[in-house]
């Protein structure tokens, strides 16, 4: 491919073939198909991607189905981030759009009361890949469990959130309980 120059900017090949755009000066380049602009970077280097899929939403609602005879999914009242639109806030699964590694995390709360054991569950594809396990220090008390992990998922893959149905039940108040996803690439 012979090498373009518009200035500031060259689009060319690289020595082993792949394509090359090249701003110089305080020049920004954008990366643009047919949906629009899918990646830019300012002149200092920064980037970001508008289409980069993302989830993040807060506060317990109800329990949605129960998975596996064992996990129950959780489902959230309020979704702040859905770019792309991957999470089902009325099943609470989110289906993965492309393959790529996945960052995922899950904060779970619950005021226990018997001094019961939270739960808090990463399901891909409705098995449990990740969890984590809390008994509170007294009763009537709040005690969370955090999890997080980098899921490497294909395209259609599901990611849920839950809990265990034979233990506590999450806090329904304030955004104590609260999700996010996000494909890092």
């Amino acid at each position: 491919m012979p090498l373009t120059t518009v200035n500031p900017a060259m689009i060319g090949q690289t020595s082993t073939g792949a394509a090359s755009l090249t701003a110089t000066g305080s020049a920004a380049a954008s990366l643009v198909t047919a949906a629009g602009t899918a990646l830019s970077a300012d002149s200092s280097g920064r980037v970001t991607m508008p289409y980069q899929p993302a989830f993040m939403a807060h506060t317990y609602s109800t329990n949605g189905s129960l998975i596996g005879g064992t996990y129950l999914t959780v489902l959230f009242t309020t979704v702040v981030t859905n770019r792309g639109n991957h999470y089902n806030a009325g099943s609470g699964v989110f289906t993965c759009p492309v393959a790529g590694d996945y960052y995922v995390h899950f904060n779970f709360n619950i005021r226990t009361t018997g001094l019961a054991w939270s739960s808090a569950f990463i399901l891909k594809n409705s098995t449990n890949i990740i969890n984590s396990w809390s008994q509170p220090n007294a009763d009537n008390q709040y005690d969370n469990c955090v999890v997080n992990c980098v899921l490497n998922c294909a395209a259609n893959d599901t990611i849920i959130f839950g809990f265990h149905k034979d233990y506590g039940s999450p806090a329904t108040s304030a955004n104590y309980n609260h999700a996010s996803i996000y494909l890092l690439g």
